[in-house]
């Protein structure tokens, strides 16, 4: 935007102009390479006490500011001279000032910037009470809820409107279900946010092996799911039998999606049609062995019962 605009104010030709918004998009790519590369090595250097808190946003401002006076001085060398005066016809009238349609249409691009935001806080009537999420204590198929939970093992999800965890058994599998349901979302809660993992950075106890798709075997067609393998860092390349296989997916409004790009735009077309904002993180647990025992046990268990586990959801998005 400024590039934009220092090319507006300083050339005459189309050309310079141009050139210089691609540069003004080209530089600060590089230069962000730069600045987060120096970031880690002042971290780095000094053991984490420079570059880190507020010192990062100090940092990050002022190299902004340094790319940016670069940037003008660069652009200062080929500016040119400012053109004679345009005539009347041209769109200016004769004493310098602009036409009076001028005026209406910036005021209508400010208000069109504006638009969006406030379009989302009025078409999607928010509901005044929290969620009430609660698992039931017997699902179909003879699965019924434990006492004794599958692992200690719980996702690192942020600020839910409502939280469920539960196990579950049949016959000699044991799956754990975790809902995390989002209503009224804001800057601070998300349902797709950096903050939400599998497993925190640098976690003492769990460690992220792999990632992948899987394919859930639900009526009528099924859906893909976010696959993870996590193991015990105490057992960390001694054995997997401390290991386990999750599944995970978003449900936005009744839809399922494993994207979170896919879960954002339907939040957001979920709010601009007057829906509701409605919307949970699923994700389910198992035991993984070397006989792919997690596996089975989810497939199972998401084959007997996510029509039961969908109509909750559906459920309490209506409770308002």
């Amino acid at each position: 935007m400024v590039g934009s605009l220092f090319a507006y104010l300083n050339y005459r030709t189309v050309n310079r102009r141009l050139s210089f918004v691609a540069l003004s998009i080209l530089a600060p790519i590089v230069a962000n390479w730069f600045r987060a590369y120096l970031t880690v090595m002042l971290g780095h250097l000094s053991g984490n006490k420079l570059a880190t808190g507020f010192d990062h946003l100090i940092y990050g401002w002022l190299f902004f500011g340094v790319v940016i006076m670069a940037l003008f001085a660069i652009g200062a060398r080929w500016s040119q001279a400012p053109a004679a005066p345009v005539q009347a016809k041209a769109g200016v009238s004769a004493d310098g000032r602009m036409p009076r349609a001028v005026w209406p249409v910036g005021l209508m691009a400010v208000v069109l910037l504006c638009l969006p935001p406030l379009l989302l806080d009025l078409a999607a009537p928010q509901a005044s009470t929290a969620p009430r999420l609660q698992l039931q204590q017997r699902l179909t198929a003879d699965w019924r809820a434990t006492d004794q939970p599958v692992t200690d093992w719980t996702p690192s999800i942020a600020q839910a409107s409502a939280q469920a965890q539960r196990s579950y058994r049949s016959n000699d599998m044991e799956v754990g279900v975790y809902i995390a349901y989002y209503r009224n979302q804001d800057s601070k809660h998300q349902l797709v946010s950096s903050a939400n993992a599998l497993v925190k950075d640098q976690d003492p106890y769990w460690n992220l092996l792999s990632r992948g798709v899987a394919s859930v075997p639900a009526a009528p067609l099924g859906f893909e799911a976010g696959s993870a393998e996590i193991v015990s860092a105490s057992m960390l390349g001694r054995s997997r039998n401390a290991g386990l296989m999750v599944w995970h997916w978003y449900w936005v409004g009744g839809v399922v999606t494993r994207s979170d790009l896919v879960a954002k735009v339907l939040g957001v077309w979920q709010r601009l049609t007057g829906q509701g904002d409605e919307s949970a993180a699923l994700v389910l647990y198992a035991q993984q062995d070397e006989t792919d025992r997690g596996r089975i046990a989810l497939q199972s268990f998401v084959r007997d019962n996510w029509s039961l586990l969908d109509q909750q959801l559906r459920e309490t998005s209506h409770r308002k």
